[in-house]
């Protein structure tokens, strides 16, 4: 494979990658209005397109890292990051493909403070809850299910996994 084939590869593997990753925030933005307009089947229903969107992020940053640790353009092991592949690289690509890991960088950043506020607005959601029921039945003793960062108390097997993974 040439030089050229090898960087428009992934050239393009970074455009999908990063059009994933807009896709990502869009969905955490519309989980923050659904949190916020307290609309539950909205909530359900964009918190399940974005485990499912993760699941494909993950698929598509495997593919990437894949790709560049098996490129002859790698003048060293495959276990380096992108950002060492493109330092190294001297090719006329290389300022496209700063540009695109740069912006898919940021798109990360932006996701997980995203990701952040919605747990935020989660958390005071059940804790209200909470408080509510305690008003209208201040006798009763409830047993919380889950825990304030929306996972089960009784599930300890389950591997967490989150939303969004550095590129």
């Amino acid at each position: 494979m040439n030089t050229s084939s090898d960087t428009s590869h992934l050239i393009e593997a970074l455009r999908t990658e990063l059009e994933a990753y807009g896709t990502l925030f869009r969905l955490l933005e519309d989980q923050r209005a659904a949190l916020l307009n307290q609309n539950a089947d909205e909530i359900v229903e964009v918190s399940s397109s974005i485990d499912s969107h993760a699941s494909l992020l993950n698929n598509l940053r495997k593919e990437r890292e894949d790709q560049v640790a098996d490129s002859p353009l790698w003048g060293g092991d495959g276990s380096r990051s992108l950002g060492q592949f493109i330092a190294q690289l001297k090719h006329e690509s290389k300022p496209l493909l700063e540009e695109l890991f740069g912006e898919i960088t940021r798109l990360i950043r932006e996701s997980k403070r995203e990701l952040e506020r919605n747990q935020m607005l989660y958390r005071r959601a059940w804790d209200l809850g909470q408080e509510l029921l305690r008003s209208i039945n201040p006798q009763a003793d409830f047993s919380e299910t889950y825990k304030r960062d929306g996972y089960s108390r009784h599930a300890s097997a389950i591997q967490r996994t989150g939303y969004v993974k550095m590129a």
